[in-house]
């Protein structure tokens, strides 16, 4: 058996030394007392005494029964879209949402879309053809009818319409009730002559 001397990594032998009978005493190097004379008694007492072996124990080792303790991994779901990007659900219409930005108004609006006023700040701005365009069904809205905008994300928005005004082509553009989330604009005749915008709140 052999025990690991502590702070280093060599190997001690432990094994006890055999029984010896006990030699004629001596007075130093293993000279025999009878051999001694006084010279070498005092030459004898020059002689340091040899220091003591030191006595090494075997360190104890506890070892626990109970596993040591981690903290738990956190597993972040994927973010994932709620429904389709950038499409605009609700009675009678299933479009795609496209982005408006020419705030002069000299850009013709596409038939094949609905499009995000982004010129208008305060709300989301939604502007769609009638007469066989995208919104040709919300010239019959009414209020109560909800809307579903699925954004570039994916993440749904939903809006419910609380009223409507009417304006004219090219006219003043009125400041929608408070608590207003969105806005829904398309012509009630085919020149474009007569505008209705509904108003929407978001539950």
């Amino acid at each position: 058996m052999a025990l690991l001397a502590a702070g280093c990594g060599d190997s001690i032998p432990a094994a006890r030394a055999p029984t010896a009978t006990t030699p004629a005493p001596t007075i130093a190097s293993g000279i025999p007392s009878a051999l001694v004379t006084q010279s070498t008694q005092a030459a004898t007492l020059l002689v340091p005494a040899a220091s003591p072996q030191p006595t090494l124990s075997a360190i104890p080792v506890v070892v626990s029964s109970t596993p040591p303790w981690h903290p738990p991994k956190v597993h972040s779901a994927p973010t994932r879209a709620s429904g389709p990007r950038n499409r605009l659900i609700g009675p009678g219409v299933d479009a795609s949402v496209s982005i408006y930005t020419d705030c002069t108004a000299r850009t013709e609006l596409t038939r094949r879309t609905v499009a995000i006023d982004n010129c208008m700040t305060w709300d989301v701005y939604f502007l769609g053809h009638s007469f066989g365009g995208p919104f040709t069904a919300l010239t019959h809205g009414y209020n109560g009818e909800t809307f579903t905008w699925y954004n570039s994300a994916g993440v749904a928005h939903h809006y419910t319409i609380t009223g409507h005004q009417y304006s004219h082509a090219y006219g003043p553009v009125d400041i929608p009730p408070a608590g207003t989330a969105a806005q829904f604009q398309t012509c009630l005749t085919a020149n474009g002559s007569k505008i209705i915008t509904f108003y929407a709140v978001s539950p």
